[in-house]
């Protein structure tokens, strides 16, 4: 899946969090990582990797330059 998300006003970073996609219990929580507005060069892919129970996710992200609106 592909989502642009953008941080808001003095937001400096972000959590992104993976949940199984059934109905949403605590149990579906697969794992997360916090991304800085500044924690890669603009455009830079990047990867991480994120293990559970067995599983491995790997989310793929940019970082962008905001759009001016």
């Amino acid at each position: 899946m592909q989502i642009d998300l953008e941080f808001g006003p003095n937001q400096h970073e972000m959590t992104i969090d993976l949940y199984d996609q059934e109905d949403i219990g605590r149990d579906d929580y697969l794992g997360g990582v916090v991304i800085g507005d500044n924690s890669s060069p603009i455009g830079q892919i990047q990867r991480h990797t994120i293990a559970h129970d067995g599983a491995v996710y790997e989310l793929t992200y940019a970082i962008g330059e905001r759009a001016n609106i």
